[in-house]
């Protein structure tokens, strides 16, 4: 007597599983390893020309982080309410902002340290939707701002970096 039992239709989806064991996980890597490269480059950077510049750039980066872990550690619940957002303007925001972040890669210093300040920004914003958001409501944060990436790449080319 055979103990077969019969596999539903998602599991011999092979297009399901591919976006949730390929795609999924390249977004969840790329967006943060991405804006985490630029990071790191725009501070050595600002340091090969003046450690006054160099830690002006770390503080920028600092400072979204800094808020974000205030909100976690004293708001956490409060967060939470982001998960009523709607999902497709989750969507367009974090897509405006990928591709923000690529068009404030080829501005010229200006002494405030904008770039810095959006990418670590865009990145809080990643971990915040990691920490407060189910997996689902998530994605739409890392996907937006991926998309927001590639869009720009797609239509305007890779910036030149200052």
């Amino acid at each position: 007597m055979s103990t077969h039992t019969p596999r539903s239709a998602a599991e011999d989806n092979w297009g399901a599983k591919a976006v949730d064991n390929i795609l999924y996980p390249i977004a969840l890597f790329a967006a943060p390893a991405f804006l985490a490269v630029l990071t790191v480059y725009f501070v050595v950077q600002a340091f090969t020309r003046s450690a006054g510049s160099g830690v002006r750039s770390f503080a920028a980066v600092l400072l979204p982080l800094m808020v974000l872990a205030l909100l976690v550690a004293f708001k956490r619940n409060s967060l939470r309410r982001a998960e009523a957002v709607p999902s497709f303007w989750v969507f367009l925001a974090t897509l405006g902002i990928g591709s923000a972040v690529m068009a404030l890669l080829k501005l010229t210093p200006t002494g405030v340290p904008l770039p810095e300040l959006v990418i670590s920004a865009s990145f809080s914003i990643l971990i915040f939707s990691r920490v407060a958001l189910t997996r689902d409501k998530m994605m739409f944060y890392y996907f937006g701002m991926v998309l927001g990436f590639l869009v720009y790449v797609v239509i305007l080319g890779f910036p030149t970096l200052r």
